[in-house]
């Protein structure tokens, strides 16, 4: 899912989490709306430490210093091996260039981009810009979320990195009005243009 800020990733991430039986939400921020609505709409449950015993629906919020990243940084590292070695979980990343780069898990992210179809893992995979995110987060997937892109570059680098023929889409992309977005089937080639409703 790559799009700005406000125009509708978390939304979307949170209509389709509850397609899948178990899943975790890695919360970046000290304050974040978002998982507050994972918390009080789909009744997710915030943890310090990864602990699926205790639930399926997990908000997975280490603490966070802006001096000392490490438990942090440990923390999402240690749930995505236990996430590889169970299988079967759902992986919401928003923010992932914070985690990717900042924290520096790319490479634990790739592990689970690569791997994860086997394993029955998916990862839900939200950023702003096509930059400081594993490259397997836009050659691996099947489906694509684009909301408005300004920049003909970050069009490109999507294409490039995805091996997308988005050529046909990038008047499309730039063109779209604040919470729609385009749907991209990278199996069948099939796109969407979808709208919000107008109430």
């Amino acid at each position: 899912m790559l799009g700005p800020t406000g125009y509708g990733k978390s939304t979307l991430a949170r209509l389709l989490v509850p397609r899948r039986n178990y899943c975790v939400a890695f919360a970046t921020k000290r304050v974040d709306d978002t998982m507050d609505k994972f918390k009080k709409q789909l009744e997710f449950k915030v943890q310090k430490t990864f602990r699926p015993e205790v639930s399926n629906r997990i908000i997975l919020k280490p603490k966070i210093d802006p001096d000392d990243t490490t438990e942090q940084r440990m923390e999402f590292d240690r749930a995505m091996s236990e996430i590889f070695w169970q299988g079967g979980w759902c992986v919401c990343w928003d923010e992932a260039a914070y985690l990717s780069d900042f924290l520096g898990l790319k490479q634990k992210m790739s592990l689970l981009l690569m791997q994860g179809r086997s394993l029955g893992i998916s990862c839900m995979t939200l950023t702003q810009r096509p930059v400081f995110v594993p490259v397997y987060a836009y050659d691996m997937p099947i489906h694509f979320f684009f909301w408005k892109m300004r920049l003909d570059r970050d069009v490109e680098r999507i294409a490039k990195l995805g091996g997308l023929d988005i050529s046909s889409m990038r008047e499309i992309i730039r063109d779209l009005q604040r919470y729609e977005f385009l749907y991209y089937n990278k199996d069948t080639d099939e796109t969407i243009i979808c709208k919000p409703d107008k109430h």
